[in-house]
């Protein structure tokens, strides 16, 4: 195993240049994405449909509101606030999965989901040795990324339990 401190000097650099460009680069893209996201209908309807689901969230906290109700209480909240929705569509699920579960099924089926998810990386911890696991944790981690701006398809839902029945 190489730690950083034990790495050769030629290691350490290159890993702090390729660490300080992905700052720079992302510090130089930030105000392009910021105005473009400003913009752009798809970004703001999804921030109204994410507060609209923590407003409901406040509402039903334990136990939620029940499983498909989203679009429902979107709808409501709209009209209530007033507010023009930026794109013509109504929202079925808040585009979050931690949103989604929390609103759907509570704080206790939120924490259960959370629990899956520890469960899960507990058993690729144990299951492989320190050099696999990355490979699994990755696969993780791009599946986790894309349920906090998409919602689960039967597709994605498809990989996710074939990915819990291999272990």
């Amino acid at each position: 195993k190489e730690r950083f401190l034990t790495m050769p000097s030629w290691k350490k650099v290159a890993a702090i240049s390729l660490a300080l460009w992905c700052i720079f680069a992302f510090l130089m893209a930030l105000p392009h994405i910021i105005s473009y996201a400003q913009q752009d209908t798809t970004t703001q309807s999804r921030a109204l449909a994410w507060r609209a689901a923590l407003e409901a969230i406040s509402e039903h906290s334990i136990l939620g509101h029940g499983a498909n109700q989203f679009e429902y209480v979107y709808a409501d909240y709209v009209n209530r606030a007033g507010i023009r929705a930026p794109a013509p569509e109504a929202f079925d699920k808040p585009h979050n999965i931690l949103l989604e579960t929390a609103f759907g099924y509570g704080m206790l089926g939120l924490a259960a989901y959370l629990w899956l998810w520890h469960v899960l990386v507990k058993v690729i911890q144990n299951a492989y040795a320190p050099r696999n696991r990355f490979l699994w944790y990755g696969m993780l981690a791009a599946y986790a990324v894309s349920l906090l701006f998409l919602f689960d398809t039967f597709v994605s839902l498809l990989m996710f339990f074939a990915l819990l029945a291999y272990f």
